[in-house]
């Protein structure tokens, strides 16, 4: 079942791409250098639910198992993640659309300004929402 044009052309692949083309570069050795990426994207999603978990637990009444609700972040994000961009070969035909994909240089300097701030966001925020949520 091939995705349409438009369903693959959305950011959050586009996000996958970027980091993915980006340990290609990085690491030449990595021969499975989207399921890195992988890793590294769940990553960025889970420190932003992560966040809503710290401000969850401290601003409202909900007494939550930190430690219980993180390995659950963990396996959803993870796991949803796989099979939305792993699952029967998709990471290859996501990787082979934006590398046909003709863009103009100002579209691509917009597209990879968006996820360097995404990724900077992702981490900003987890870090402040431990910082403010920090038992004394």
């Amino acid at each position: 079942m091939m995705e349409s044009r438009s369903a693959m052309n959305n950011f959050y692949y586009y996000l996958f791409y970027s980091i993915a083309i980006f340990a290609r570069k990085i690491n030449k050795r990595d021969k499975d250098y989207t399921f890195s990426s992988l890793m590294f994207l769940s990553l960025c999603v889970g420190l932003n639910i992560l966040s809503v978990i710290f401000l969850i637990d401290k601003f409202t009444s909900a007494s939550l198992n930190i430690r219980i609700s993180i390995l659950l972040m963990v396996i959803i994000v993870f796991g949803a993640n796989y099979l939305l961009l792993m699952r029967n070969g998709k990471d290859v035909k996501i990787i082979e659309f934006y590398e046909k994909k003709n863009d103009s240089r100002k579209s691509l300097f917009w597209k990879r300004f968006l996820v360097v701030i995404y990724i900077l966001f992702s981490y900003g925020l987890c870090i402040y929402a431990a910082y403010v949520t920090k038992k004394v």
